[in-house]
C-alpha cells in the first residue's frame, strides 16, 4: 500500500480488525439459539419432542421387535413409555459427606467454590493477603489540572499518606519469593527507591532528575531487559550460592541460606530490597546476602580483575580484596541492610575461577543519607509522575501554567506593579534561577517552589521544559 512511513499499511490492519470485530460480535455460536439439525430438503414439518418422549432403541433392536410382533400378528400400535426411576432428593448429611470426599482428593473441583464452608480455598492469594498500597494506583486525573507547584504540594500531601505495617510488610515478602518470576514482586517494587538503583538515586541531581530513571523506578516490568550478563547471572546463581552455603558451613553452626522475596521498611515505606538470600546460624544470627557473578570477569581469577579501575573489588593497604565503597553494589548492600534491618551482609563474587566473600557492616551515616536523598527525590520527581504522569505526558506548550485566579496575560502586580514570576505568579524573592529554553514562558522560578536548594551543574530547563525531547540532557544556570 502507499506510505512511505507505513501509515496507510497500519490504518489498513485497523480498520480490518475492527471489521473482523464486529462481524464476530453480531454472529451467534451454536450454544447461542436452540440447536439445529441440517435436515434434507425434502424432509419438512419436523417438530421438537422432549427427551422423554423419544425413543433411543437402536434400528437393530426395532426390527427385531416389529419382526416378533409381524410373525405373531399383533397389530397393536406400540407405545414407548421410558421409564423414570424415583429417586429420591439426597439429604444434608448425604451431601455434607460427599463435599468432605470432594475437598480431600488432589484437586479442586468447582463445585466446591459455590458451598461456603470450602470457598476459602478458592479465593485468589492476592485477595487474602493484607497487601499495603500499590504506589501506582495513586494516580488522580483530577491533578492533571495543577500546576507544579501545586503539584509538588499534593505530593507532599500524598507522602503522608504512604504507610505499611509489620505485617503488610511480610505479606509481600512472603508473596514475592520468586522475585522477578512473580508478578507482585513487579507490582510492588513499582514506584519505590530500591536497592539497585539506590546509588544512582543518591547522585541524581534533584534540580534536573533524569527522566529515564523517573520512568524505570516507576514501571520497571516495562524496563526488564535480557542479555547475555543477565543469562549468565541467572545460569551461576544458584551454583554460587551453594558453593558458598559450602564453605560458611564449615565455620558456623546450623548454617542455612533461605530464599526471600520483596522487602519494605515500614520506617521508610517508599524504599524497598530483594537480597538473593538471607543467611541464618546459630552462632552469627540473620544477615543478608548479594552474590554476583560478572560476565566480563567469568574466566579471570579476582587477583587479576581487581586490576581492572572499572572492577568494583579493589585492593586494600594490606592487599586484600575489598568492596569499593563509592560503588554501586556497596549502595545496594547498605541499602539491603537498612530495608531488612540487619547489622551485617555477605558480598560474595564468583567466577570460573575464584570465590570473594567479604562481610559488610551496616553503615548508618551512609543509610541516613540514602533516606534523606531518596525521600526528596521520591517526593518531587517519583510522585508526580506517579499520581499524574507528569514525565509521561506530552507538556502543553500553548499557554504557560499559573494560578487560575490570575489572568496569563497579566504581566504587572496591581499593588506594586512588579512583575510576576514562577509557577506561582508571583514576584521575585529569594533565591530564584532561570530556565535556558528561551522560549519557556516563565523564564524565571523561585528555590522554593521547585523544590531545591542549590544551584544546578550547568544549564538548567524547568519541569514543563525539560520534557522536551531537544532539552532532554541540558542542564542550568541560576539568577
Amino acid at each position: 500500500m502507499a506510505g512511505l512511513g507505513e501509515v496507510c499499511t497500519h490504518v489498513a490492519a485497523l480498520f480490518f480488525a475492527v471489521d473482523a470485530s464486529v462481524q464476530l460480535r453480531e454472529s451467534k455460536t451454536v450454544t447461542e439459539e436452540k440447536s439445529y439439525w441440517l435436515l434434507p430438503i425434502s424432509v419438512k414439518g419436523v417438530s421438537y419432542k422432549q427427551v422423554r418422549d423419544i425413543d433411543f432403541t437402536s434400528a437393530k433392536t426395532m426390527k427385531k421387535k416389529l419382526d416378533a410382533k409381524l410373525k405373531s400378528g399383533d397389530t397393536t400400535p406400540t407405545i414407548c413409555k421410558q421409564k423414570v426411576n424415583n429417586i429420591p432428593d439426597p439429604t444434608v448429611d448425604e451431601l455434607s459427606l460427599l463435599f468432605k470426599s470432594l475437598s480431600e482428593i488432589n484437586s479442586k473441583p468447582a463445585i466446591l467454590s459455590l458451598i461456603p464452608e470450602y470457598q476459602e480455598i478458592y479465593v485468589p492469594q492476592p485477595m487474602k493477603e493484607n497487601f499495603p498500597t500499590i504506589l501506582t494506583e495513586m494516580r488522580d486525573d483530577s491533578a492533571l489540572e495543577l500546576n507544579y507547584v501545586d503539584l509538588l504540594k499534593e505530593c507532599k500531601n500524598q507522602f503522608r499518606e504512604i504507610s505499611v505495617t509489620e505485617e503488610q510488610a511480610k505479606a509481600v515478602e512472603n508473596s514475592t519469593r520468586e522475585q522477578s518470576n512473580s508478578k507482585l514482586w513487579y507490582r510492588f517494587r513499582a514506584g519505590r527507591m530500591t536497592a539497585s538503583k539506590m546509588k544512582s538515586a543518591c547522585c541524581t541531581d534533584p534540580t534536573l532528575p533524569a527522566q529515564s530513571f523517573i520512568k524505570s523506578v516507576c514501571y520497571p516490568e516495562s524496563y526488564k531487559f535480557s542479555s547475555n550478563v543477565t543469562d549468565w547471572w541467572c545460569q551461576h546463581e544458584k551454583f554460587a550460592k551453594d558453593i558458598f552455603t559450602d564453605k560458611l558451613r564449615k565455620e558456623h553452626e546450623n548454617l542455612k541460606v533461605e530464599e526471600v522475596g520483596f522487602f519494605i521498611n515500614p520506617n521508610v515505606p517508599f524504599i524497598g530490597a530483594s537480597p538473593d538470600g538471607i543467611v541464618t546460624c546459630d552462632c552469627c544470627g540473620q544477615a543478608v546476602v548479594e552474590i554476583k557473578c560478572p560476565f566480563c570477569k567469568k574466566h579471570d581469577s579476582l587477583e587479576n580483575a581487581s586490576d581492572d579501575k572499572n572492577f568494583y573489588l579493589k585492593k586494600d593497604n594490606d592487599g586484600n580484596l575489598k568492596l569499593d565503597t563509592k560503588h554501586m553494589y556497596y549502595y545496594q548492600v547498605q541499602t539491603q541492610l537498612g530495608v531488612c534491618q540487619m547489622e551485617s551482609g555477605y558480598f560474595v563474587v564468583w567466577t570460573e575461577k575464584d570465590l570473594h566473600i567479604e562481610q559488610i557492616v551496616f553503615n548508618n551515616e551512609l543509610w541516613k543519607e540514602i533516606c534523606d536523598k531518596s525521600k526528596h527525590l521520591f517526593i518531587t520527581a517519583i510522585l508526580p509522575e506517579l499520581i499524574e504522569k507528569f514525565y509521561s505526558r506530552l507538556p502543553n506548550r500553548q499557554q504557560p501554567v499559573v494560578n487560575n485566579n490570575l489572568c496569563e496575560t497579566e504581566s504587572k502586580s496591581k499593588d506594586n506593579e512588579e512583575e510576576l514570576w514562577c509557577f506561582c505568579a508571583q514576584v521575585e524573592s529569594g533565591k530564584m534561577i532561570y530556565c535556558d529554553n528561551e522560549e519557556c514562558p516563565i523564564q524565571w522560578f523561585h528555590y522554593t517552589c521547585l523544590g531545591i536548594s542549590c544551584a544546578p551543574r550547568g544549564k538548567w530547563y524547568c519541569p514543563d521544559c525539560r520534557k522536551l525531547s531537544k532539552f532532554r540532557t541540558k542542564r542550568g544556570k541560576k539568577k
